[in-house]
């Protein structure tokens, strides 16, 4: 049985004269077949050690290199088509830095770090400026005994549209800790603004905040490495309530597959797509129920994905970083409004995050256990 006969089965339930409901995937280590893309036009950059995060703003691309091993520094490169330019690199002062985002007003990069973000400044950033890092924002005391459980796990950052609160992810330690930048720079960047934390449950990973600025939508994995994978949830936390009482912020979940990792909204806010890591598949949810509506298999152990076209098109990033049996990295490209995989392109080893450059013209891709930066001209997909 193909990955998608076996997803479709398993995604209806029939009622008595109801129109099928589609319902959470299961576990599969089975894909979908698809077509390799021809023309498509890619380059590979080699690296000293791993990338994970990527983002880009304003003409730039910044890149996490290294965080996990020591060399944990951000590099920075001018967009310029397949061949982004690395123009500097400079180290930041808390180890592990992985997933990033840009504050909706452009003036500081956020990058998941220990209990939360580094914070720098973009222009500096951008020129070289030796104060480029305005400080470090933590939730949890370096000190600090948690047993266990690690808060020094810090994923993937959120911001809220109005650019003042951010949310990370603390993978390891369950929750989602809030700050306040606003009251951070008020104080010079030398306090937190930490307003608390969102408790989530092990293991969780991704983070999106709806475009009206009212949800923070959370992806809960729900195993750990060396656990067989299980269903895990999408969580729905009101964000005015998560910028006061974190503690009581969430207000829904719902099934989500099996190991949901990554996270993203449209950007008329009327899907909110998912990747299911344990069940190789995209998902998506709308509606005030957030009801699962679309359910596309693509390739082995899904973790990235981006948003191409304004959200006409979704390439996910198909990782294999379990090392599954005649299974590949690739990447997969899916037309949602036929909630249809298009095709696959090669990939390196672990594709993990992937952003559009600020010109809109190629797609910047983290390949992590091959060191890789790859580089895709957009207008060369179909």
């Amino acid at each position: 049985m193909t990955l998608a006969l076996a997803l479709g089965c398993a995604a209806l339930v029939c009622g008595c004269g109801s129109r099928p409901t589609l319902v959470s995937p299961p576990c599969t280590t089975a894909v979908a077949a698809a077509p390799q893309l021809s023309g498509v036009r890619t380059t590979l950059t080699k690296l000293p050690a791993s990338p994970f995060g990527v983002v880009s703003s304003a003409g730039f691309s910044f890149v996490t290199v290294g965080g996990y091993t020591g060399l944990n520094e951000l590099w920075v490169y001018r967009d310029s088509g397949v061949h982004p330019r690395l123009v500097r690199r400079f180290a930041l002062p808390i180890s592990g830095a992985a997933g990033e985002a840009v504050t909706p007003d452009g003036r500081l990069l956020l990058v998941a770090a220990g209990s939360g973000v580094t914070v720098v400044d973009i222009r500096r950033a951008r020129s070289g400026a030796p104060d480029a890092v305005l400080g470090n924002l933590q939730a949890v005391a370096p000190s600090a005994q948690t047993g266990s459980l690690d808060p020094r796990s810090a994923i993937e950052v959120a911001v809220s549209p109005d650019s003042r609160f951010a949310f990370v992810s603390l993978e390891y330690f369950g929750t989602v800790a809030v700050f306040d930048l606003r009251a951070a720079r008020a104080a010079g960047w030398k306090r937190s603004g930490s307003l608390g934390m969102i408790p989530i449950g092990l293991v969780d990973v991704g983070v999106a905040v709806s475009p009206d600025g009212r949800s923070l939508y959370v992806t809960r994995a729900a195993s750990r490495f060396g656990q067989p994978p299980r269903e895990g949830t999408l969580d729905v936390i009101d964000l005015r309530q998560a910028e006061t009482r974190p503690a009581s912020a969430v207000v829904k979940r719902v099934g989500a597959g099996c190991d949901p990792v990554r996270v993203s909204v449209a950007a008329d806010g009327e899907t909110v797509w998912v990747t299911a890591r344990a069940s190789n598949a995209l998902l998506g949810f709308s509606g005030p129920r957030l009801s699962l509506v679309r359910v596309v298999p693509v390739g082995q152990a899904p973790v990235g994905l981006t948003l191409l076209d304004g959200g006409r098109r979704i390439m996910v990033l198909n990782s294999n970083r379990f090392g599954v049996t005649g299974a590949s990295p690739s990447l997969s490209l899916v037309d949602v409004k036929r909630g249809k995989l298009l095709g696959t392109i090669r990939a390196g080893a672990f594709p993990r995050e992937a952003a559009v450059s600020s010109d809109r013209r190629t797609v910047l891709i983290t390949n992590w256990t091959s060191q890789e930066l790859e580089a895709i001209r957009l207008d060369s997909l179909p």
